[in-house]
């Protein structure tokens, strides 16, 4: 059997009897005081928008963003002291430019020097806080001839730059000047010159060109001084060294190749006596087939050769 709730009471909470005392501070309070506290607090939040400035940044500002504005703008004169203050301006003996060359030294002094490295020297009176490492990584990769490139910035002012060269293709030699030159055929101007046209290695596989006829007609962009070695051509040198290698039965490495006008590319075979006349960079492996095929033939015949012309897909000679 279930307990039995008891009803609800309807009795009525007797409000306490305020004293007249209190009954009196009520009254004035409702009639008076409570209209000017109101008024009160109205005026004193029309004044801090007013030094809120809403007028010249377009929204009101209060309490909580007043804070943010303060650190603002210490850490905008702070960033304004660093930028002025000469102790933390790069210096030239706190610029430090490493740069590392993968191939042993030639007859060519063809090393990457800091200069080409990069914008490295810009940097100089310059404060270290306008610096960015990465802008400074980017721009000595911008370089044809840096493979890798690292840069650490060090209080107060100093800048370590580590750049590994790339290791060039090729070295081209002309009236004008030597330049090493990379796959793409883009050179790069080097020290050293050449008096007269050698047939002994440099240190490179190197191309002999007196009078730049193995260049491009158009200039090279980057630098309309200089002219770009044709590609094309750098491939063709490249897969002839690179076949005659292979092929077995065949002399030392060969390192040297001419070009001129009229005969176009031509190389001299290496331990032989032998010029092939291989003309321009079309047709390379017809050319090469033609070339093993009457070599092959040469020698199983005991036979000297002066001249081979790959030139006539159809006839190449001998002589």
């Amino acid at each position: 059997m279930l307990p039995r709730r008891s009803p609800p009471s309807t009795h009525r909470r007797r409000r306490p009897v305020e004293s007249t005392w209190q009954h009196s501070v009520r009254t004035f309070w409702r009639r008076s005081a409570a209209p000017v506290s109101a008024q009160i607090r109205e005026y004193l939040e029309g004044l801090f928008d007013v030094w809120s400035w809403p007028f010249l940044l377009g929204t009101g500002w209060y309490a909580s963003k007043w804070g943010s504005a303060m650190l603002a703008a210490a850490a905008v004169v702070l960033l304004a002291w660093f930028a002025m203050d000469s102790r933390f301006e790069v210096s030239r003996t706190s610029l430090s430019v490493d740069v590392r060359s993968p191939y042993a030294s030639s007859i060519l002094d063809a090393h990457l020097t800091p200069a080409d490295a990069g914008e490295f020297d810009q940097v100089v009176g310059r404060s270290i806080f306008t610096l960015q490492p990465r802008a400074l990584r980017q721009a000595a990769l911008g370089n044809p001839f840096v493979a890798k490139a690292e840069v650490r910035l060090q209080l107060p002012g100093e800048v370590k730059a580590v750049v590994d060269e790339a290791m060039p293709t090729l070295a081209w030699v002309t009236q004008h000047g030597t330049y090493v030159v990379n796959a793409a055929g883009i050179p790069r101007r080097i020290a050293s010159q050449v008096a007269s046209v050698p047939d002994e290695p440099t240190g490179f596989l190197t191309l002999f060109d007196w009078q730049g006829h193995a260049q491009l007609a158009r200039a090279y962009a980057v630098d309309s001084r200089q002219s770009r070695l044709d590609p094309d051509l750098v491939a063709t040198i490249l897969a002839i060294r690179g076949s005659l290698l292979a092929a077995p039965g065949q002399p030392d490495e060969l390192q040297t190749f001419h070009f001129t006008q009229a005969h176009g590319l031509n190389f001299v075979l290496p331990g032989r006596a032998t010029r092939v006349v291989w003309g321009d960079s079309l047709h390379m492996e017809r050319k090469l087939a033609n070339l093993q095929g009457i070599w092959h033939w040469l020698e199983s015949r005991e036979l000297n050769a002066e001249l081979i012309d790959v030139r006539p897909l159809s006839k190449p000679y001998y002589r």
